[in-house]
């Protein structure tokens, strides 16, 4: 009995962890969910080591009016794009890269660790990124939409421009 009871258990526990994190190759309307309204602001500073990638995370303006050309400060709110349960988690700080024409940021969560998680959509996080630079006539741009994979999902399928 006890056998069979632990067979059991074990055949329910991976029929879970392989059903709970895959991510639809194109998700239809129903994925869509607004996201709901972003806790207060977190200021948060460079990740401390420069170019290390934790989890992929997209990101929009939570206030595209507030954005205009002398803009230093950007309010974005961040959502992991794997499963985890609902839950977006600690986020590393933004990396931001200037060009002519757009002002690239990317915004990674931390990694998380062994487990099964659920995919019911994670929550936005709030995030206050400083420029070094007046935004002037640049775009604001995802840059998880620009490479990785991210690129294919529904957040990123407006493309990676998320301002203007």
């Amino acid at each position: 009995m006890i056998t069979r009871c632990a067979a059991l258990l074990t055949v329910a526990v991976v029929a879970f962890a392989m059903s709970g994190c895959a991510l639809a190759e194109t998700p239809g309307p129903a994925a869509a969910t607004p996201a709901p309204d972003p806790p207060a602001p977190s200021s948060l500073s460079p990740s401390p080591v420069a170019g290390a990638p934790g989890d992929a995370a997209t990101w929009v303006v939570v206030d595209p009016a507030a954005i205009g050309t002398g803009t230093t400060e950007v309010r974005i709110a961040a959502t992991r794009l794997g499963c985890s349960s609902g839950k977006t988690g600690e986020l590393r700080g933004p990396r931001v890269s200037y060009g002519a024409d757009e002002v690239v940021i990317e915004v990674d969560a931390e990694p998380l660790g062994a487990g099964a998680f659920e995919c019911p959509g994670n929550d936005a996080v709030e995030v206050v990124v400083a420029l070094t630079e007046p935004l002037g006539d640049r775009s604001l741009v995802d840059g998880a939409c620009l490479e990785g994979e991210a690129v294919s999902t529904a957040a990123c399928a407006d493309g990676p421009v998320r301002w203007p």
